[in-house]
């Protein structure tokens, strides 16, 4: 197994819902590439590509997993449109499982936002663009989400939400396009744990660089790109700290 990578993807198709002209993913599929093919440079065979795991409305990405409690398999979680169903999909070295959980809020305003795992898995947060940002305890073995907690983004511009979770799994950031904030999902109050980190200093390079999608990346610091083709990152240099401690930089 060790030349063989799936990779998961989804569509998009225009539907008429309401006499309403909408786009919405219709299929998540999956491919599996073979690094072994083409001389070692990788190819898809034919009958490995975008077979099917879904068949259902769901949300625009928000794609993104876990490894499983016994350090082989893997959780891949994605959620319905306009609903409150989850569906989880178990990846072992022989099968494809999808699952569903019926929890959270309802998804219905779903172009911008992230969804991410904490570190240790034992956290799932899902952000969306009307500001709303649903956390949840997640069981890497059973693939059960619980003790569902929601809070809105106190901001009065929406736009694309991007979001991250600290190495040490304890706390969350969350971005507007404007203003960038941090929850302690160690604290028995997690919507009011929030602090306010920083508001974009309207700078432009040449684009105006307002906050976009989060990633944590090797070196245990958190980049947040821009929403536009910009020449900088922000960054949080010490996301396991607490408040203003966690320095975050602009540009």
């Amino acid at each position: 197994y060790d030349s063989l990578y799936i990779v998961i993807h989804e569509s998009a198709e225009y539907f008429l819902s309401n006499s309403i002209n909408e786009q919405q993913p219709f299929d998540l599929n999956y491919s599996i590439i073979d690094i072994s093919l083409d001389n070692g440079l990788g190819g898809i065979d034919l009958n490995k590509k975008n077979i099917s795991i879904i068949n259902d409305t769901l949300i625009y990405g928000k794609i993104t997993s876990c490894k499983h409690g016994n350090g082989r398999d893997w959780w891949i979680l994605t959620h319905k449109y306009n609903s409150d169903i989850f569906y989880k999909i178990l990846i072992t070295p022989d099968t494809i499982v999808t699952t569903t959980q019926q929890i959270g809020s309802v998804i219905n305003y779903d172009i911008g936002g992230q969804a991410i795992f904490s570190p240790d898995g034992t956290k799932y947060a899902l952000i969306t663009q009307n500001l709303l940002v649903d956390i949840f305890d997640f069981d890497r073995c059973s693939g059960i989400l619980s003790n569902h907690v929601s809070t809105i983004i106190p901001d009065s511009v929406n736009g694309n939400f991007g979001a991250s979770i600290s190495p040490n799994s304890r706390f969350l950031y969350v971005s507007s396009l404007v203003k960038i904030f941090q929850f302690d999902l160690f604290s028995i109050d997690i919507p009011n744990s929030i602090i306010l980190l920083a508001n974009w200093d309207t700078i432009n390079s040449p684009f105006p660089t307002v906050f976009f999608l989060h990633q944590l990346a090797p070196d245990g610091k958190i980049y947040i790109s821009t929403y536009n083709g910009c020449q900088i990152l922000h960054v949080i240099n010490y996301p396991d700290n607490l408040g203003l401690s966690c320095n975050f930089l602009q540009n």
